[in-house]
């Protein structure tokens, strides 16, 4: 035993891991999760109770933490927001339905992307209602809920022009 408390499986055929709860060294306290003598997580804090966090032993990185204000990080351990997803790479999140929608969201070096990933429109609302779509075709409604069109746009308010386009012919 390398900790305070070690537990090791017995011999059963389908779960062959030690567990290792060991109290930590410098600012942090873990709960080391050990397969085979080594670690593989390890699931702790910070002394200062800022926060907890998921540590991956194979990529040296924090993977998942809970901030003390109840902010989620993911890929960091200074979450910004309720939940902030850091990446090297493309950082990206889904939110999906069961038989339903899948809203994907990415940010890439040089783009945001966010829509569905899956065989649905996409929808932005205002005042808790859908004022534009765009569908799973591409075509784009205003007030419209099937756009026939590339763009298609209703307007909302008897006397007043579906479409004013606005021209600066000013110099320069």
């Amino acid at each position: 035993p390398n900790g305070g408390l070690h537990v090791k499986s017995d011999t059963n055929r389908t779960i062959n891991t030690d567990f290792t709860l060991a109290e930590g060294t410098g600012t942090y306290t873990w709960h080391a999760y050990q397969r085979n003598g080594a670690d593989k997580w390890r699931v702790g804090g910070k002394a200062d109770d800022s926060y907890l966090s998921w540590y991956n032993d194979a990529s040296s990185t924090h993977q998942f933490a809970l901030a003390s204000d109840g902010k989620v990080g993911v890929g960091t351990v200074s979450p910004d927001h309720n939940l902030h997803v850091v990446s090297a790479g493309n950082a990206e999140f889904e939110v999906e339905r069961t038989s339903g929608a899948a809203v994907f969201t990415q940010a890439q070096s040089a783009l945001g992307v966010t829509g569905t990933s899956s065989n649905h429109d996409f929808g932005l609302l205002t005042n808790g209602s859908v004022r534009m779509r765009i569908d799973a075709e591409g075509y784009v409604g205003i007030n419209e809920s099937s756009p026939a069109h590339a763009l298609q746009i209703k307007a909302t308010r008897a006397n007043y022009a579906s479409l004013v386009l606005n021209v600066d012919t000013g110099s320069g």
